[in-house]
């Protein structure tokens, strides 16, 4: 994680990750994605984009976040790309696929409401 102070001091974090308008809003209250996890995280809403889309919602119908769910579920090497973002982390792997399966769920759930208004 990084906070909202450190992000303000990293000029490279400001112009690549952090808009001016998250920072002004922000108020320093939020914790923020760490950097190393930038790449796992476009690569997962990509692949989630993907499996949400409108074409996707339209073939898939009432099964299209279970279609999702399962489809991220299975992915080893999105799964493997999250593990190796912070490998030295004290945790354990079960933990840290505890918070992978919360991170990439919210995820779904928040681009699927994107794509239903």
């Amino acid at each position: 994680k990084i906070r909202h102070w450190e992000a303000l001091s990293n000029e490279d974090y400001m112009r690549n990750f952090y808009t001016p308008s998250d920072a002004m809003r922000n108020l320093g209250g939020l914790t923020l994605i760490s950097p190393m996890y930038f790449q796992f995280g476009l690569l997962l809403m990509s692949t989630i984009r993907e499996i949400t889309s409108q074409k996707a919602l339209k073939a898939n119908k009432n099964l299209c976040m279970t279609h999702a769910e399962n489809t991220i579920g299975r992915d080893e090497f999105l799964k493997e790309q999250f593990l190796k973002c912070d490998a030295d982390a004290p945790v354990t792997e079960e933990f840290k696929l505890t918070v992978y399966q919360k991170i990439w769920k919210k995820a779904i759930h928040a681009r699927a409401g994107v794509e239903v208004r």
